[in-house]
């Protein structure tokens, strides 16, 4: 679910990206692979220009994944 969450911010759907996104993460327990692509997702949208309620509850939901895990959310870093 978080690839096609990835697919949909990087086609500028981000509200689809955010729930796709904040899906991913409810489905219980995350594991480490998960939330990197969650930080991913995290990233994308946080470069977004169009900002919603859904990115900042897909953050949201992500900070508390990390925090389930016992680690910290971490972005993507990007090369210049």
């Amino acid at each position: 679910m978080l690839i096609l969450a990835l697919a949909e911010a990087e086609l500028g759907d981000i509200d689809a990206a955010a729930a796709a996104g904040s899906m991913a993460l409810g489905c219980g327990r995350p594991v480490w692979p998960t939330m990197v692509l969650a930080g991913k997702l995290d990233h994308s949208l946080a470069g977004s220009i169009a900002r919603s309620a859904q990115t900042a509850d897909y953050h949201a939901r992500c900070i508390d994944a990390a925090e389930r895990l016992g680690r910290p959310l971490t972005r993507a870093k990007t090369t210049p």
